[in-house]
């Protein structure tokens, strides 16, 4: 029948034997696809071919090179289904070289569903033109939890222009935990505010304190208003460790911010922020001595003698 002059004939052919799946119809299959000049025909065929499993592998694996983006996934999609060590090594080739995004997800979902195996095509990625692979590339090195390419993550944290890309390696580097300090000390040092910040940022969350009295001395001088609510945002996060610079932060210009470090100090039980908030008991404002009164009860019976002895001395007023 997919010899017969009629074209519904050969049609029909090619229908049947996509649903028996037959393997023994792979080299005729081929042979429609790439000479019979019914663009319906081709199309069949490849449909055919698409279902054929290991047998229709080789073809698939041409395809990855063809012109036609949908050629391509669609021939991604299939080998995927196959999983086999050479549909995955030409999978890798072609996620390091592809600029059509449906392509590059089908690449890169077939390389995830690998596991480790997909791991040097990943690192190979991060040297692609193409952003989305890089950050592909990032995401799933991510989901192995490889630390391999550390050093290359880090220079594209510090150097990478494109935001979706950097997103991507901070995230890395917070995934890493403290193997990945270095880097965000770096950071630090950085000329653009947006790598600063994050740095910032996640050095609190891996609760490095390396950088404290660096960060304590930008939250005091920085006059910049997000540097500023970032470093605090560390300092909260070391608790007891940065417990001086929470003490200067009782006395920030911010109200929202000493109602914080209030509660900062408290949580860390600072003995050495008790007069301030003492004094805190005294000022007019409600927030201000609500936050002072729970952190002197959370600091424990010392702070409550103090502010015993703060209204027997005439400090504090007895029921402020």
């Amino acid at each position: 029948a997919l010899d017969s002059p009629v074209y519904e004939f050969r049609r029909g052919a090619i229908q049947s034997l996509t649903e028996m799946r037959s393997g023994k119809c792979v080299g005729k299959m081929i042979e429609v696809f790439e000479r019979d000049f019914h663009q319906g025909l081709r199309e069949a065929a490849f449909r055919c071919l698409l279902v054929q499993g290991k047998p229709a592998e080789p073809f698939l694996i041409r395809q990855l090179q063809a012109a036609d983006v949908a050629v391509r996934r669609e021939a991604l999609q299939a080998l995927a289904r196959g999983g086999s060590a050479e549909a995955l090594e030409a999978t890798g080739r072609l996620f390091a070289v592809e600029t059509d995004p449906t392509v590059i997800q089908a690449a890169f979902d077939f390389l995830a569903a690998s596991g480790a195996q997909a791991g040097p095509h990943f690192l190979g990625g991060l040297k692609s033109a193409s952003e989305q692979t890089r950050a592909k590339s990032i995401e799933g090195l991510i989901t192995l939890k490889n630390k391999d390419a550390l050093d290359a993550v880090s220079a594209m944290f510090l150097e990478e222009g494109a935001e979706s890309v950097r997103a991507a390696a901070l995230a890395y580097l917070r995934g890493l935990g403290l193997a990945s300090e270095a880097a965000l000390l770096r950071g630090l040092e950085s000329k653009n505010s947006k790598v600063k910040l994050a740095s910032i940022k996640v050095l609190g969350e891996i609760g490095s304190d390396k950088p404290l009295e660096k960060i304590g001395r930008l939250f005091r001088e920085d006059a910049d208003r997000e540097v500023h609510a970032r470093t605090f945002e560390y300092l909260k996060m070391l608790g007891g460790r940065a417990e001086s610079h929470l003490i200067a932060a009782l006395s920030d210009g911010d109200k929202e911010i000493r109602r914080e470090a209030a509660h900062a100090v408290g949580e860390a039980r600072s003995q050495a922020a008790v007069p301030r908030l003492i004094d805190f008991m005294a000022e007019l404002d409600p927030e201000m001595r609500a936050a002072s009164e729970a952190a002197l009860a959370r600091i424990g019976p010392k702070a409550i003698e103090a502010v015993d002895q703060a209204v027997a001395s005439g400090r504090l007023k007895k029921g402020a």
